[in-house]
């Protein structure tokens, strides 16, 4: 569903007469548009972006959950907030190629929670800031589990078994693949 001031005008309409409105705005389909390289770079920033996220999310909610997290006894609590609010000032402070300082309290440090996330800051003062350094964006998955179950108290949600899809799908970077049980001929109409 669409706000009535940000409607895609696309969907009524050839690509040729494409355009965005959003308020008094508009935009043409042509003005937008994105080569293949742009959208591989948009769909990157777009996944980093929301990952970094996380992390900032996860950093204020613990700060609103715990009155001093820095100083907590509890060990898991204050990895928790330094690894996530490391790593939110690293996207913060460089968000194309995050990196940020080090606090001095925090440099040649190990912040860990056994069988979530683990972030070893040797190194890491004024670095890039990489995924291997806390284990990608499953481990920030993992955190946030944590976060909301064993500082929020919330109640874990029972697994669900979901069941294995009948079409294969594959991903390897920008790339998606389906799996096929014999090659298509070329007179076959491409299914969706």
């Amino acid at each position: 569903m669409y706000h009535r001031n940000c409607v895609p005008h696309f969907l009524r309409g050839p690509a040729s007469l494409a355009r965005w409105t959003h308020g008094k705005h508009h935009v043409r389909y042509k003005e937008i548009a994105l080569r293949q390289d742009q959208a591989e770079y948009a769909a990157s920033s777009l996944h980093r972006s929301a990952t970094y996220l996380m992390a900032v999310a996860m950093k204020d909610t613990i700060r609103a959950a715990v009155s001093d997290p820095k100083s907590s006894p509890n060990q898991e609590v204050r990895a928790a907030y330094q690894i996530a609010r490391l790593i939110r000032n690293a996207f913060a402070h460089s968000p194309f190629l995050p990196m940020g300082p080090i606090d001095p309290d925090c440099r040649d440090s190990t912040f860990n929670i056994s069988n979530v996330i683990m972030l070893n800051t040797s190194g890491l003062d004024g670095a890039p800031f990489e995924w291997r350094h806390s284990g990608g964006p499953l481990a920030l998955s993992r955190l946030c589990r944590f976060v909301r179950i064993k500082i929020l108290g919330d109640q874990p949600q029972s697994w669900k078994f979901v069941p294995i899809p009948g079409r294969g799908m594959y991903q390897q970077g920008n790339l998606i693949l389906r799996k096929v049980e014999a090659i298509p001929s070329r007179n076959a109409k491409s299914a969706r």
